[in-house]
Order: C-alpha cells, then structure tokens, then sequence
C-alpha cells in the first residue's frame, strides 16, 4: 500500500459508494427518478469522477507498444465485462445473450475506448495536448449514447483525468480559490442542468451540443470539487484501501444487486417508495453491500483465473 497514492484510494473508495447510493436510490424509486435532486447530485458526477480517475493513470500507457497496450486493457477491462455478462445471463434465466454481452457494464467498455481513443490520438497526432483538445472538441458533437458509452461525457472526464495528473501539484497549491470556484459554477449550472428546475424549454435542450457541453461542465467541476477535498487528506485505512483497490468488482456486484432489487420490487409489487424513505433505505442496503462484496472480492481474488476473467488480474 506504500506504493499507492493515498487520496486517491480513498477517492476511489469515496466514487464506488456514490455509484452504489445512486443505483440503489434510482431503483427504489424508479418511477420518480428524474425528479429525485439527491438522485440528480449523483448521477451529474458519479461517472465523470470515475472516468477521471482511470485518467489519472493513462500517460504511462503512452511508453507501451500498441499490441502490448491493447492486451492488458482488454485483460482489465473488456474480459471481466464479457465474463460478468454471461453470469448476468445465467442468473437471468434467459433473454437476450447479445445485448446482454455487448451492453452490460458499459462503463467497463466506455473506459477501454477511451484509453485506445486517447492512445490512438496521442500517437497520430504526435502533440499530446492537440491530441487532447481534438478528443473532446470532437466528443462534444458525438451522439450522445453513442454506442450506449456516453463518449460525449466520458472522453472530455477521462481527458480531464490525464490533465490533473500532469499539473496535479500546481492545482492542490491552490486547491482553496479552485474549490470555491468549480463549486459555485457547479451549482449555478446544476440548475440548468437538473430536469425540474431548467428555466428554459425543449427547444434549446434539443441543442444536442449545447446539452453535452453542460453536462461536461458539470460533471468536471463538481469532480474537481471532491478531488480538491480528498487531496486535503493523507490517510487511510487497510478497508478503505481495499475497496478503493476492488472498485470493479463492487460497481459489477452492485448492478446485479439493483438489477435483483428492481425485479423483486416489480414482482412484489411493491409501490416506489417516498423520497425520505427512500434515501433511508438506500443507506441500509448500500450498508449490507458493502461487506457481502467485500467477502464476494475476497474470495475471488483466492483463485487465479477468477482474478484473470472477473477482476482482470487484479
């Protein structure tokens, strides 16, 4: 644990957790999702910090060899989605083994193109931060679910990861006025941003541009808010670690979890539940989460092929 960097693996740990509220608040009141400001909070910055994150990490990749880069991606990223699809399937009984294979745990897929795309870019282009502009200038215009991988959101986050990490000492030395400012334009555009609250109509949200390019903003400055909180810390604990460390597997378990959630509340026929109510629950669940996956983590990691094809030799 020497070797890692401590605000980083609390960060992680941190973002899994939000993920994990998010899915569960969403599907206990599924219904009314859209108008669940909690909810909303969530989901503006959850992937966005996420992605940023697996950008933090992307300029070493820059010294592999192509074939050597796209290998140990695949093994990180896209094996462990494909395996953990097929379980899916299994457990489901049935229903579409294609979608369920190709769009299952599309954060999983989303961050391996973005790694090859930024990769790929850097290496053409041959200036790294031309490279960097064209990505995100480019991923403004990109459909929005293109290839359900939100590119358009997850390129420019990703983007914003490899930044940090390049001039993450000049930013924690002024990380005070950074906060207060990605802070309050974060609230300031939230509001144009959350549905209930837009001051304008359709028409200027059927803009696709423009809508991508505030959900980008949002999403970064409300990311660049909690990394600057987290740099302020240099501590951590061996369970804050760990789950930092196994955020794949807790975001994987957590999806079928609320997938069960969803299924059983429909067959039950259980009503969505108050909007107080449900941030209780939530609590309670993501509560009972947490040490079911990290048992469930535990004894994945005993063995080295579950490691190899659920955790991508982690």
């Amino acid at each position: 644990m020497s070797n890692r960097i401590v605000y980083i693996d609390n960060l992680k740990c941190f973002a899994i957790l939000v993920v994990m509220m998010g899915h569960t608040t969403m599907f206990l009141s599924y219904e009314y999702r859209a108008w669940n400001p909690l909810l909303a909070i969530i989901q503006s910055f959850q992937m966005p910090l996420f992605m940023a994150i697996c950008g933090f990490f992307f300029r070493k990749a820059l010294d592999m060899p192509f074939v050597p880069f796209v290998y140990k991606k695949f093994v990180a990223l896209l094996l462990p989605a494909i395996c953990w699809s097929f379980i899916k399937f299994a457990m489901s009984g049935g229903g579409n083994l294609e979608k369920t294979v190709l769009y299952e745990y599309w954060f999983l897929r989303s961050a391996f193109v973005c790694y090859l795309v930024c990769y790929l870019m850097v290496k053409v282009v041959k200036s790294e931060w031309l490279a960097y502009l064209l990505i995100i200038i480019a991923s403004i215009y990109l459909d929005m679910y293109f290839v359900k991988l939100d590119l358009n959101l997850m390129l420019p986050s990703f983007v914003f990861g490899v930044v940090y990490s390049v001039y993450c000492d000049v930013i924690k030395r002024y990380r005070v006025p950074l906060f207060l400012l990605s802070s309050i334009v974060f609230w300031f555009l939230f509001v144009y941003w959350y549905y209930p609250l837009r001051p304008f109509g359709k028409e200027v949200m059927s803009q696709l541009y423009i809508y991508n390019l505030l959900r980008v903003v949002v999403g970064l400055t409300a990311s660049l808010a909690i990394i600057l909180i987290f740099t302020w810390q240099n501590r951590t604990t061996k369970i804050i670690a760990y789950i930092g460390a196994s955020t794949l597997t807790f975001y994987v378990l957590n999806c079928i979890f609320s997938d069960v959630l969803r299924y059983t509340k429909r067959i039950a026929g259980i009503e969505d539940l108050s909007m107080t109510a449900n941030y209780g629950f939530s609590l309670i669940i993501v509560a009972v989460q947490i040490p079911l996956f990290y048992v469930i983590t535990y004894i994945i990691r005993l063995n080295r092929w579950s490691r190899i094809l659920l955790l991508g030799n982690r």
